[in-house]
C-alpha cells in the first residue's frame, strides 16, 4: 500500500469536493446541542461567583423540586439526543465515503444525491456499527473480568503481571476500527448485507493485517494532532472565560466585581460564536478525508471488480 499516494489522493478528495463536508457538519449538530448546556451551566456558575444573594438562589433552586424535573427532562432530551448522534454519525460515515468512492471512479457528485442514496445504506451500516460495538464491549468486559480475577487470586500481584496484557489494549483498537472501516465500505461499495460484510471485511482485514493496521494508526495520530493543535485550543476559552471569576477570586475574599463577571460570559460568548464553525467545519473536513482514506483503500486492497465473496 502506497500510503504517501493514498493519503495524498484522499487530502485532494476531502478538500476539492467541499460538499461532502456537509455530511460531517449534519452529524455534529446534535453534539453542539449536548455542550451548550455546560456552556450555559458555566454561564450561570460565574453569575453567582459575582453575587452573593444569585449564589444562594441558584443553590436553593438547585435543591428544589423544580430543579429535579428539569433535571429528569433533561436526561430525557439527552437520551433522544444520543439516538439523533448515532443516526447522523451513520450518515455521517457513508456519505463521505460514497462520495469518495464515485469521485474514485470519475463521476461527478452533489450532496442531494448522495445523501438520498445514502439512506440505503443506512441500516446495514448501522448494523454493522452496532455489531462492532457490542464485540468490543464484551471483550473489553471479559478482559476487565480476567485482570479482577487473577488481582484477586493473586492478592493483588497478579496485576503487575497483567500490565503488558492491558498495554496490548491500544493497538488491538486501533486495529478493530480498521476493521470496521472496511466493513463500512465494503457494505457501500459491493452492497453487501451486513452479515456479508461482516465476512468480506474479515478477510480483507486478515490477509492485509499489517497494512490497514499501519494506516488506522496513522489516521488516528493526523487526527490527535488536529485535535491538540486546533481544537482543543479553541474549545478551551468556551468553558474557561465563564469561570474566570470563580479562578481568580481568592477563599473568603469580597465577591467578584459584576463588571468583570459581564465582560468574562461577553467574552465566553465571543469565542462560543467564533470557535463553534471553526470546529465544526474542521471537523467535517477531518471525517471527510478519514472516509475518503478508507474508501481509497479498500479499492486498492480489494478492486470493486473482484468477486464479492473471493
Amino acid at each position: 500500500m502506497n500510503y504517501s499516494d493514498l493519503l495524498g489522493r484522499a487530502l485532494n478528495i476531502s478538500w476539492r469536493h467541499k460538499k461532502l463536508w456537509w455530511f460531517g457538519v449534519i452529524s455534529s449538530l446534535p453534539g453542539i446541542l449536548a455542550v451548550l448546556p455546560l456552556v450555559v451551566l458555566s454561564a450561570l456558575m460565574g453569575f453567582a461567583a459575582s453575587d452573593p444573594g444569585m449564589a444562594y438562589t441558584l443553590g436553593d433552586w438547585m435543591n428544589s423540586g423544580a430543579f429535579f424535573g428539569i433535571w429528569i427532562g433533561y436526561m430525557a432530551f439527552m437520551l433522544l439526543l444520543m439516538v439523533a448522534i448515532y443516526a447522523l454519525a451513520t450518515v455521517g460515515l457513508i456519505g463521505p465515503t460514497l462520495g469518495a468512492l464515485e469521485v474514485d471512479a470519475g463521476r461527478e457528485i452533489s450532496f442531494g444525491a448522495l445523501f438520498k442514496r445514502s439512506l440505503a445504506y443506512f441500516w446495514r451500516v448501522l448494523g454493522l456499527l452496532a455489531l462492532s460495538m457490542l464485540g468490543l464491549m464484551l471483550f473489553m468486559v471479559a478482559l476487565e473480568g480476567i485482570i479482577l480475577l487473577v488481582t484477586v487470586v493473586t492478592l493483588g500481584f497478579g496485576m503487575l503481571l497483567m500490565m503488558p496484557l492491558m498495554l496490548l489494549i491500544y493497538p488491538l483498537m486501533i486495529a478493530a476500527y480498521a476493521y470496521i472501516e472496511l466493513g463500512v465500505v465494503v457494505i457501500i461499495r459491493d452492497d453487501m448485507r451486513t452479515v456479508d460484510a461482516i465476512r468480506r471485511a474479515w478477510a480483507l482485514f486478515r490477509q492485509n493485517l499489517l497494512p490497514v493496521s499501519l494506516l488506522s494508526l496513522i489516521l488516528y495520530m493526523a487526527a490527535m494532532l488536529v485535535s491538540f493543535v486546533v481544537i482543543i485550543p479553541v474549545m478551551m476559552p468556551l468553558f474557561i472565560a465563564p469561570m474566570l471569576p470563580v479562578m481568580v477570586a481568592a477563599p473568603g475574599a469580597l465577591p467578584a466585581d459584576p463588571g468583570f463577571v459581564t465582560a468574562a460570559l461577553v467574552l465566553a460568548g465571543l469565542f462560543t460564536l467564533l470557535a463553534v464553525p471553526v470546529i465544526v467545519f474542521l471537523s467535517a473536513w477531518l471525517m471527510t478525508f478519514w472516509q475518503a482514506a478508507w474508501a481509497l483503500a479498500c479499492n486498492s486492497l480489494a478492486p470493486k471488480s473482484e468477486e464479492a465473496h473471493a
